[in-house]
């Protein structure tokens, strides 16, 4: 069994009258990428910060497996904010970083994985904003860090460029056993990358476990069943069921009788564009906490 090498007990963390965390408790296995999941305001970042010491928690306590006097020997750090020499060169600052870690990683190496090997004598100030993302990514792996924070991962990158990132940090983890701790607005990557996830809601944490655990967890063994309706004004025939709508004038029904609900739902209500399925993670969100998905496919809550 893989040793813990982040023990996080009680956190709380206010602000004022809002309660950002309130008693976070967890350990982070050796080696594993845990995702954090939640809307905006739910603690991601909060948590992130607190365990890297920008903020001190009201409460409770954070433990590494190596000495927290030298902890910043040990792990990478890059926040959702990043503030760059906008008039140093891509190549300048990643040399700088590696000069300051005493890193002996190749850096030709790491820019190609990191689409950024035309960008390297670009100045910071003339990147996109997704090159930006990408090295401020890749700075954050410059020490070769036994864990790595990342908030926000891929927020201002299109999906190829997401899906590149993916596997470079998939193939680090796998490589080099490096612990990654990720937040995320965006599902699919939480549930592409992760081996375990948490989900915050409202600074509380309501789920940490694996993927398939959540969705058997919480599905016990409903169905669901997701429509539009004929006639808008239908729409009150569904407060029995207890009906969630979605985007795009969907409803969706969680319920053990399928089959039974599907008759009755075409009979009495009129329903149109039907699909029946099982649970997935994007279902476990919106069944625990009101989660929902906009068109990008980030995490919203209303």
């Amino acid at each position: 069994m893989s040793h813990s090498v982040i023990t996080v007990k009680g956190l709380k963390k206010s602000f004022k009258d809002k309660v950002a965390l309130n008693n976070i408790s967890f350990d982070v296995k050796m080696g594993e990428i845990l995702g954090i999941v939640g809307h905006n305001g739910a603690g991601k970042s909060t948590l992130i910060n607190t365990m890297v010491d920008i903020y001190k928690p009201d409460e409770g306590d954070v433990e590494y497996l190596f000495d927290r006097k030298s902890m910043y020997d040990h792990i990478g750090v890059q926040m959702q904010k990043n503030y760059f020499e906008g008039n140093a060169k891509v190549i300048d600052i990643c040399n700088l970083y590696k000069k300051l870690t005493k890193s002996d990683i190749d850096l030709d190496e790491m820019l190609d994985g990191f689409g950024l090997s035309k960008e390297k004598d670009t100045y910071i100030k003339k990147l996109s904003g997704g090159n930006v993302q990408r090295l401020s990514i890749l700075l954050t792996l410059i020490n070769q860090p036994e864990v790595v924070f990342l908030d926000e991962l891929t927020t201002g990158l299109d999906p190829v460029a997401r899906r590149k990132i993916w596997e470079v940090l998939r193939e680090i983890n796998r490589k080099n056993n490096v612990t990654i701790i990720i937040t995320s607005h965006f599902l699919d990557e939480i549930e592409y990358l992760a081996d375990r996830i948490m989900i915050l809601n409202k600074g509380e944490m309501v789920y940490l476990g694996g993927v398939t655990t959540a969705i058997d967890q919480y599905s016990q063994g409903e169905k669901v069943i997701e429509f539009q309706i004929k006639d808008p004004m239908a729409s009150f025939k569904l407060d029995k069921y207890g009906a969630i709508p979605l985007n795009d004038d969907r409803y969706q029904i969680y319920t053990k009788d399928d089959e039974k609900v599907l008759m009755e739902l075409i009979t009495k209500v009129g329903i149109k564009n039907l699909v029946v399925k099982s649970p997935t993670l994007e279902d476990v969100f919106l069944k625990i906490a009101g989660y929902k998905l906009d068109k990008e496919g980030r995490i919203i809550n209303e």
